[in-house]
């Protein structure tokens, strides 16, 4: 295997890993054991994550991912994505 193949095992098994723990909403475990360095932040994936933290109103994965700089304009270039979270969140209000 090369070193991209298992750099792209080790990123998919970090997004698996953390989207459980965002099911158990437990942000302490993604800061101690599966996003323990910079370059952990850089999965391109981790933007769904995001969003699914955002719609269920996880206000501390959100605080973590804006604290490792994560991209909102990116996030939001797509109108109909920011319009449909906002329909989101008012139907929860």
């Amino acid at each position: 295997a090369s070193c991209s193949d298992s750099s792209k095992t080790n990123n998919q098994r970090k997004y698996e890993e953390f989207r459980l723990v965002l099911e158990w909403n437990r942000v302490d475990i993604v800061k101690k054991k599966i996003m323990t360095n910079d370059r952990d932040w850089d999965i391109k994936s981790l933007k769904d994550l995001f969003e699914i933290a955002l719609n269920r109103n996880q206000t501390e994965f959100v605080k973590l991912f804006l604290d490792h700089d994560f991209s909102l304009t990116d996030l939001f270039r797509n109108h109909d994505k920011f319009l449909l979270l906002y329909q989101n969140s008012m139907q929860q209000v």
